[in-house]
């Protein structure tokens, strides 16, 4: 009997059921198998990242701490991480969050605190306001709040007899530039200091590595590619791409080092740039201070500018050795041009460490709290200098805004 026409229909209506089920099976097997290999990959990437990562592990950090003796250094680095959470600020891009801890504290501005021990045997002795400012290196990375270089300059000046104040409005990756602008917003604020202290070095020198350009801020080019990007569907979706562990394991193995950033041959013009910006910034701070303040600027030490390493040094040196050549470039400028930059209070104390032979960087720029301590003692010998200059020139400070301080505690101070 032959089939009729409906059964025919059937016939064929199920073989196309089934070969769009095969169809649909290979595509879903197809799409899994991606899916899972592409998981994989990433887990993969993800692991060798960790293993060929350049970063220092704070791990590490801790077990050098505590063959020191420094015991609380687990608890800290646990601080540390969980206060690292930055939030967008106006003008200066960033800050941290507030956050409270056993060795570190931020207020609800995003400024770490300062012991400030004030000295009140005196009514004469008037309060000096010490604003600070700078990167990681003077916010206190690797040190507890009463180890940060401001907390130590607070306290020498006061063990001299001086009533002062210190604030502390470093921030991790600030150049110059941003400092400059944080100094303006709290004059717009009508927080006027005595005294404005600028600790910088490494940023303004990376950001310009990184750029290519001088008077950069750190990371720019991610900021510039962010930029509307939720506005344009195929830059997500690139921008989201770059972030996977598998496009970064890409990155760090195909760039290492300066070849990621900046040709050898534009080293010079890159950080004569550097040294361009920094003067200007110099001479608009002068600018604005009216008489009002006195800005002093230091151009910090690095693991590059100590010549005696200890083994735990010298390994951090090697991870970054691929900098030393650009920077030491930009300290060769500054130094041809040390007439220049000394007219508005600059010292350069990169070398200030010469041949210490004891611990000193926990990585390529930071110190612990024996380095912040020499470094401290230097900016406070400073300020004392231009603190009784002051008081021999006017007697009576008028430098300073409330009161007045008396000569004989001024040089107690020396």
């Amino acid at each position: 009997m032959a089939p009729t026409e409906s059964s025919r229909m059937t016939i064929k209506q199920n073989k196309n059921r089934k070969r769009f089920t095969i169809i649909f099976r290979h595509v879903v097997l197809i799409i899994g198998t991606t899916i899972v290999l592409i998981f994989f990959i990433e887990c993969l990437s993800f692991i060798l990242l960790k293993i060929v990562s350049y970063e220092q592990k704070d791990e590490h950090v801790v077990e050098w701490y505590e063959q020191q003796g420094f015991m609380w250094a687990k608890n800290y680095f646990k601080e540390f991480k969980a206060s690292s959470q930055l939030e967008w600020k106006p003008y200066t891009g960033w800050r941290r969050k507030a956050f409270k801890g056993e060795y570190i504290n931020i207020d609800q501005n995003g400024i770490r605190y300062t012991v400030n021990k004030l000295n009140n045997k005196d009514n004469d002795n008037k309060t000096i306001n010490i604003f600070m400012f700078g990167g990681s290196t003077l916010w206190g990375t690797g040190a507890r709040d009463d180890n940060t270089i401001p907390s130590i300059v607070a306290e020498i000046l006061t063990k001299n007899g001086l009533n002062v104040r210190v604030t502390n409005f470093g921030e991790t990756g600030y150049v110059n530039f941003q400092e400059t602008i944080e100094l303006l917003i709290q004059l717009q604020k009508n927080l006027t200091p005595d005294i404005v202290v600028f600790y910088d070095g490494i940023n303004d020198s990376f950001a310009g590595f990184q750029s290519g350009m001088g008077g950069s801020l750190q990371n720019a080019m991610k900021r510039k590619n962010e930029f509307g990007v939720l506005e344009n569907f195929p830059r997500l979706a690139l921008n989201t791409l770059q972030w996977s562990p598998f496009f970064r394991l890409y990155k760090r193995l195909r760039y290492k080092g300066d070849e990621n950033y900046l040709r050898k041959s534009e080293y010079h013009k890159v950080a004569s740039e550097i040294a361009d910006n920094y003067l200007s910034n110099m001479k608009l701070v002068h600018m604005i201070k009216n008489n009002k303040f006195v800005p002093v600027f230091y151009w910090h030490p690095t693991i590059f500018t100590k010549d005696k390493l200890t083994a735990y040094e010298q390994e951090r040196y090697d991870q970054f050795k691929w900098l030393k050549a650009f920077y030491e470039n930009l300290l060769s400028i500054i130094d041809e041009r040390r007439s220049d930059f000394e007219k508005y209070n600059f010292y350069n104390i990169s070398k200030i460490f010469g041949d210490n032979d004891t611990p000193i960087f926990i990585d390529y720029c930071h110190t612990n709290e024996l380095g912040n301590q020499i470094v401290a003692q230097r900016i406070a010998n400073d300020l004392l200098a231009i603190i009784n200059k002051k008081m021999q020139k006017y007697h009576s400070s008028t430098i300073f805004q409330d009161s007045k301080l008396s000569r004989s505690q001024s040089r107690g101070g020396t």
